[in-house]
């Protein structure tokens, strides 16, 4: 019985492990996606407007923070109605960390507000637009998963997972993308997953998403070509959410 429970220690330790060293190498992707490519390097000038969305604090919360420090005006919006669940805490589908960076690089010279909208409905989605106004760089980074595999997931589940984790990112790119194109410049940075090209049999939705979020990425690129708006994605791989947590722990 020790034994067991020492094996199975280890086994929890080498995965949160893992966990930090894929933080490090989503921390070091983002710092290269971001900044150190030339064909999607952010304006310097102030007013530069951003927005990012997720549903949990995870990948998003980098972008923000890369995109605050770098004195753009960034507004978070999420795809759940929030507000109501927390009246003392005004962003509070960004989590404790994520909230901490966003205020402390505010602070540090950046602007940060924020647009309240369910981005899984049309309504929400222009509530959100109409919040944030002019946006010049957009992040699309919603994601959710039911954690079950082929046998349990129902065809409402998968609708779910595509309504937020792709027609999300179609509702947010029609409404933005237009306005970057009207002003001659714009980045579209979309954030799928490993599993795009790797797919998992325990979130077999959520895996299919992923590669629609790729596809879609790439068919926006082919449709801004010569317009001055980039679009891009990325595959990070796993990383130690809440969601991770419930999945492995």
């Amino acid at each position: 019985m020790g034994q067991s429970r020492r094996l199975a220690r280890r086994k929890v330790n080498v995965f949160q492990s893992l966990m930090s060293i894929h933080w490090v190498m989503a921390a070091c992707f983002l710092i290269l996606f971001v900044v150190g490519i030339p064909m999607v390097r952010l304006p310097e000038a102030l007013g530069v407007r951003g927005l990012a969305y997720s549903t949990h604090k995870s990948f998003g919360v980098l972008v923000l923070i890369l995109l605050v420090a770098r004195m753009v005006l960034l507004i978070q919006a999420s795809w759940k109605r929030y507000a109501r669940r927390s009246p003392r805490l005004s962003l509070p589908w960004l989590g404790s960390v994520a909230l901490h960076s966003f205020l402390y690089y505010g602070a540090a010279g950046g602007q940060a507000t924020y647009a309240i909208g369910d981005l899984a409905t049309d309504v929400g989605a222009d509530a959100a637009d109409e919040g944030a106004g002019n946006i010049d760089i957009l992040v699309n980074n919603a994601g959710i998963y039911p954690g079950k595999d082929w046998f349990q997931e129902t065809a409402e589940d998968w609708n779910l997972v595509h309504n937020v984790n792709v027609a999300s990112m179609v509702r947010m790119n029609n409404r933005l993308v237009p306005g970057m194109v009207a002003r001659g410049g714009g980045r579209v940075i979309t954030v799928a997953s490993g599993v795009a090209s790797k797919p998992q049999t325990g979130m077999p939705s959520y895996s299919a998403s992923k590669m629609a979020n790729l596809n879609l990425a790439v068919s926006l690129a082919h449709a801004l070509a010569g317009m001055g708006v980039t679009s891009n994605a990325g595959s990070p791989g796993i990383i130690m959410t809440e969601g991770v947590d419930a999945m492995f722990g």
